[in-house]
């Protein structure tokens, strides 16, 4: 039996979809709210939008985390992610500029998902036996 869910299609968008929408829309939105004076940075928007998304994730992991009692990998996934902050922001800053504090936060937070992955992977496995 078919469902027949007008807004189906709209949580059928991944996450890239609505970075990419709300990248276009947002720039006219924010235009609308703050005027001319936003103009010239809204070139950050898309990246802000990337990162929002990776840092709703990581605090996902950290909450799946804690429910699976996977303290240490709680502390190794945000001081992973903090390490790589600390080293890539200089870099980065300089090379490009405001987008290199948006490039720092991707990267960071890039790394500190790989290990909360790994962590709960572990956590689940070990649960399993």
């Amino acid at each position: 039996m078919p469902i027949n869910d007008p807004f189906l299609g709209l949580h059928q968008l991944s996450r890239h979809d609505l970075i990419v929408v709300l990248s276009f829309v947002g720039v006219l939105l924010l235009r609308f709210v703050y005027g001319t004076s936003i103009e010239e940075y809204t070139y950050l928007f898309p990246l802000v939008m990337v990162s929002t998304g990776e840092i709703a994730l990581v605090w996902f992991l950290t909450d799946s985390l804690v429910i699976a009692r996977c303290m240490r990998g709680v502390l190794i996934m945000n001081a992973g992610a903090f390490v790589v902050c600390l080293v890539s922001m200089v870099p980065l800053e300089t090379s490009f500029g405001m987008n290199g504090i948006n490039s720092t936060v991707i990267i960071s937070v890039l790394v500190g998902i790989g290990l909360g992955v790994c962590f709960l992977r572990a956590s689940i496995d070990a649960s399993l036996e």
